[in-house]
C-alpha cells in the first residue's frame, strides 16, 4: 500500500539497479527539488552513480501540496543537467498523492501545472500524468517515456 505521509522519504541521492525485459535500469532517487539546498551537490551525487545523462527523467509532484515553491526555471535547469539537451522529450512529470485531496482539487492542480508551471516544458515534449502508487502504474509511467523514443 502506498505511503500517504507528507513527510519526504528521500533525504539523499540513492540508486536501485533493475533488469526488466532484458533492459538494464538504474533508478536514481533524489530529494525533492524544493528540499535540496545545494542542487550542484545533487547533480554531482547523481553523476557518481551513473556518469551518463539520464535516458528517462521522472519528476514526482505531490498534488497534496497547495503551492509550488520552486520556480519553473529551476526545474528546467536541473532537468537539463540530468538529461542533456533533449531532456524535455524524455521527461514525465507524474503527479502523486491524488488520494490526499478530492478529485476536483487534484484535477484543478494538474491543470494549473499544465497551464502555468510546466507550460514551456510540455510545449517542448514533457508529459504530465497521474501516478496511482502501484508497481504496475510505476512501470506504465516508465514505459510511456521509454516507448516514445
Amino acid at each position: 500500500m502506498p505511503d500517504n505521509s507528507l513527510a519526504p522519504v528521500t533525504t539523499d541521492v540513492e540508486s536501485v539497479n533493475f533488469t526488466r525485459d532484458q533492459k538494464e535500469y538504474i533508478f536514481i532517487d533524489t530529494p525533492g527539488l524544493d528540499l535540496q539546498e545545494n542542487t550542484a551537490e545533487l547533480i554531482d551525487k547523481a553523476y557518481k552513480i551513473s556518469s551518463k545523462q539520464a535516458d528517462v527523467l521522472i519528476y514526482l509532484h505531490r498534488l497534496s501540496d497547495p503551492r509550488v515553491t520552486v520556480r519553473p526555471e529551476e526545474y528546467e535547469r536541473i532537468l537539463k543537467l540530468l538529461g542533456g539537451s533533449g531532456w524535455p522529450k524524455k521527461t514525465i512529470v507524474a503527479t502523486t498523492m491524488s488520494a490526499m485531496v478530492d478529485e476536483e482539487t487534484a484535477t484543478e492542480r494538474e491543470a494549473q501545472l499544465r497551464d502555468n508551471l510546466l507550460k514551456n516544458m510540455i510545449a517542448g515534449g514533457t508529459r504530465l500524468d497521474r501516478f496511482f502508487g502501484t508497481k504496475e502504474d510505476a512501470w506504465r509511467i516508465v514505459d510511456m517515456v521509454v516507448n516514445s523514443e
